[in-house]
């Protein structure tokens, strides 16, 4: 059993495999969408936390999980919930760090053999001046959400100021960090909260046009993230991931790629691998 993970594992059978994986998820989105192209697809990319026991290669104690674990960097199409592909990362890695390489292969390959315009959803962890000039730079979209400072702040004032509205209501704005090589579009959510003085806001950016999504649909779009599916496929109990070599590691996070599929579609609420 050793040899064979030692062989699969090996550099030039991981990348084939790896490539197996992927692209049997995006034959699967074709033969969803009757074997023609689609106009948009939309796909989420997350960080999700694996535990680990023993002393395993790149397993480390994290502290905002507070456990010991591996991070995979998962993709999954928003519409389908089918996994798109992952990477296998040390447990202290930041998520956000080095990301791109992950999300444009991902992204290029769905441009090539799903639809026409990609878009990837990200949370506000991975938002970077850089990583958007990134994917603006291979015409792939992104809406992500946007930490408050200052500056952007002082932008959203005017427009949180008075009375509460009655509904959730969303105001566009332009910005541009220091470190940003560009203005960039961000939406203004505000959202009134029923007994209390102030509302609750947050701020999506966005490279997507205006007039093909206004705010509203925006939000919308942005909502329909897959978190929670991207947590679904995390073997949460102990003992579940237990090789102690790194490229046997990074052969199990391809396996995932294949397996996750059949747990998502069956929906099964704590379903976890055996």
């Amino acid at each position: 059993m050793s040899r064979f993970v030692r062989m699969l594992a090996g550099k030039k059978n991981f990348k084939k495999l790896r490539l197996f994986a992927e692209t049997f998820a995006m034959e699967h989105l074709v033969q969803r969408g009757g074997g023609k192209r689609r106009p948009e697809v939309v796909f989420d990319v997350d960080g999700v936390p694996v535990d680990t026991h023993g002393k395993q290669q790149g397993s480390k104690w994290n502290g905002y999980y507070k456990r010991t674990i591996f991070l995979l960097l998962i993709a999954i199409c928003g519409e389908s919930g089918d996994m798109l592909g992952a990477e296998l990362r040390g447990g202290t890695q930041n998520v956000v760090k080095d990301c791109y390489g992950f999300i444009r292969r991902i992204g290029l390959a769905l441009r090539e053999h799903v639809a026409d315009r990609v878009i990837v959803r990200l949370d506000a962890g991975f938002n970077s001046g850089e990583l958007c000039d990134k994917l603006e730079n291979d015409r792939i979209g992104y809406v992500m959400r946007l930490k408050g400072n200052d500056v952007i702040d002082g932008l959203a004032a005017p427009h949180l100021e008075g009375d509460q509205p009655s509904d959730e209501c969303y105001h566009e704005l332009r910005y541009r960090a220091k470190c940003w090589s560009v203005e960039r579009r961000v939406v203004l959510v505000v959202d009134p909260v029923p007994g209390e003085l102030f509302p609750r806001h947050f701020y999506l950016i966005t490279d997507l046009d205006a007039e093909a999504y206004p705010a509203e649909q925006l939000v919308n779009l942005y909502r329909k993230t897959g978190g929670k599916a991207l947590r679904c496929c995390c073997p949460a109990r102990k003992g579940h991931v237990c090789l102690r070599h790194r490229r046997a590691q990074r052969l199990v996070s391809q396996c995932l790629v294949m397996r996750y599929r059949g747990v998502l579609r069956t929906r099964i609420p704590g379903r976890h691998w055996d």
